[in-house]
């Protein structure tokens, strides 16, 4: 790699990793802010007995402590700022990035959105189903059942399924499931939006990290399931829940 090459991959690192370094900046400046001062205090005390000794008339005023010690806390107080604006700096950058992120969600959900009805339209409703049901057959064939993770046990009457968001495998029924998410669109006409991970504790899988951000909104539509049966690569007959209406970011 040549000199060119290395300038341009660290101003890209720089980039990329700003807030955190901005973060990291700020911690060690207030960490350094308050060594700075606990060094002046020594200085600040013998000033403070100068003026003291040099006080004829009384005692000194806090005024006549502050006009002869505060020049021994600038560095202090300056490494502060610094430490706040990089901490401030930071905390942009973040804002500025989720704003971004959440406008590229929109547009994108928007275009899934139109992709998703124009399908239908053009296709019909049973190849728009047979197209889910490729799609669900790739996402079980890329994502092996696990041996001995699956959260929820096998009872009688239930088969193998696979939350499509999250991949989870889980045994449950058609109905459960349909029980389940009546129950979910009932609270959410209370509620006027619930969480991923809401549903998921439903289905009684893990909750995920982004499940608490990630849900449905009522004006955006209800919970909305296909089921897609599938093989799983066990060999056993797998039910792949689909979303009509795909989760989104909290507020949006």
């Amino acid at each position: 790699m040549n000199t060119k090459d290395f300038i341009k991959t660290v101003k890209a690192a720089t980039k990329k990793n700003a807030p955190a370094i901005l973060v990291g900046v700020g911690i060690a400046g207030m960490i350094s802010s308050t060594i700075l001062a606990v060094k002046a205090t020594p200085k600040v005390m013998e000033v403070c007995k100068q003026v003291e000794r040099d006080k004829t008339d009384g005692v000194p005023t806090k005024t006549e402590y502050v006009k002869a010690t505060w020049k021994y806390y600038i560095p202090s107080v300056a490494v502060a700022s610094v430490s706040i604006v990089c901490i401030v700096g930071a905390n942009t950058l973040h804002m500025k990035r989720n704003a971004a992120l959440m406008a590229v969600y929109t547009v994108t959900d928007t275009a899934f959105k139109d992709y998703a009805s124009k399908t239908l339209e053009v296709v019909g409703e049973k190849k728009e189903e047979a197209i889910r049901d490729a799609i669900a057959k790739d996402r079980v064939d890329s994502n092996p059942v696990p041996p001995t993770t699956i959260m929820v046990p096998k009872r009688p009457g239930t088969s193998l399924c696979m939350d499509s968001i999250t991949g989870q495998y889980f045994y449950s029924d058609m109905e459960s499931i349909r029980r389940a998410m009546n129950s979910f669109n009932r609270d959410m006409l209370g509620e006027e939006f619930l969480s991923l991970n809401e549903w998921l504790t439903e289905l009684g899988v893990n909750r995920v990290a982004i499940g608490d951000e990630l849900g449905w909104r009522v004006d955006h539509g209800l919970l909305d399931i296909h089921f897609s049966s599938q093989v799983a690569s066990n060999g056993d007959p797998c039910l792949v829940l689909e979303y009509r209406v795909r989760p989104g970011e909290f507020g949006y």
